[in-house]
């Protein structure tokens, strides 16, 4: 990144969404429920490989979503 703008920008972001808890949820008879079941769900809540926790897979997540589409 060569704006530091964008840079700070994108850093903002991507480390705030970090952050925030996420669920994965399912439309079942009308309503939005909390996915028991899901694998995607197992790992958000705990570490999504060896080398990265949580906030660290998100933040990037997010951040090559931002820069790359």
């Amino acid at each position: 990144m060569q704006v530091p703008a964008v840079q700070r920008c994108v850093s903002l972001l991507s480390n705030d969404v970090g952050r925030m808890p996420c669920r994965v949820q399912e439309y079942m008879g009308g309503s939005w429920v909390d996915s028991d079941s899901s694998p995607i769900q197992d790992m958000l809540d705990t570490q999504p490989n060896a080398y990265q926790t949580r906030h660290e897979f998100l933040a990037l997540a997010v951040r090559d979503y931002l820069l790359y589409g």
